[in-house]
């Protein structure tokens, strides 16, 4: 009888743990792992922020201390850095017991909690785990969608499918169809006014979509002939006033 493979397996989720302390780290590494983690670990914030936008990790376990000034400022920068999902947990750690305005701070710059001296092992574990299981759900229910909720167009699947029912149509009343990708060098953080843009501009029978943060797709018929067909993007180029895009 011949075996067959099975669905491919998910990775592990990642933890990212931005710990200083040598011995708190190993402790928390060592818990972690056997407890069906991966973790990868930086010592000091430009790592930590270098790990997030490169590995995109599923939770951070940070160490309030890990970066100088106040406390919980390099907290907030995490939790505000756009390659950080919303849905990740961050726990902080401190040396001591925390009092209840330093918790309540904690949650205000974006933790979920705020964990000092002793560190309860079996309880931080099971906590973790319900938190990324929710936030892997959270991001498996987003995928499933057709829309991108950041800029309010089609994502991938909503381009493939909405691309779909366009060729059909375009085939059985023998129509033509276009598709452009639009792809700016660098989008500077400007990406919500871009898809604004699509969204005013464009028309209620265009497909427009934003598979990735770098590039927006339009598909769209046309009720003319095949061979008089011209596309004009002229729509997009004004509404982004001058800036500089490439028509792909």
């Amino acid at each position: 009888m011949t075996d067959r493979a099975g669905p491919p397996t998910q990775p592990s989720p990642l933890i990212l743990l931005a710990i200083r302390d040598e011995w708190l780290l190993r402790s928390l590494d060592s818990l972690l792992v056997p407890g069906g983690f991966r973790t990868v670990s930086a010592g000091d914030p430009e790592s930590a922020l270098t790990q997030i936008r490169r590995r995109q990790p599923d939770g951070v376990l940070l160490d309030a201390e890990l970066a100088d000034g106040p406390r919980f400022d390099f907290c907030r920068a995490v939790r505000a850095d756009p390659a950080f999902s919303p849905a990740a947990p961050i726990i902080l750690f401190r040396r001591g017991y925390p009092v209840r305005a330093e918790q309540l701070e904690a949650l205000r710059a974006g933790a979920w909690e705020l964990r000092g001296d002793p560190i309860d092992a079996e309880e931080l574990l099971l906590r973790l785990s319900v938190y990324v299981t929710a936030k892997l759900e959270v991001e498996r229910v987003g995928a499933d969608g057709l829309l991108d909720h950041a800029s309010g167009l089609y994502n991938t699947a909503g381009m493939t499918r909405r691309s779909q029912e366009l060729a059909t149509l375009s085939v059985r009343q023998g129509l033509p169809l276009s598709c452009v990708v639009f792809r700016e060098p660098e989008l500077n953080g400007d990406g919500d006014r871009v898809a604004a843009a699509f969204k005013a501009e464009g028309r209620i029978s265009d497909a427009i979509g934003a598979p990735d943060r770098m590039s927006s797709r339009c598909s769209r018929p046309r009720r003319t002939r095949p061979e008089r067909h011209v596309w004009s993007n002229d729509w997009v180029v004004r509404s982004q006033r001058g800036r500089n895009w490439r028509v792909l």
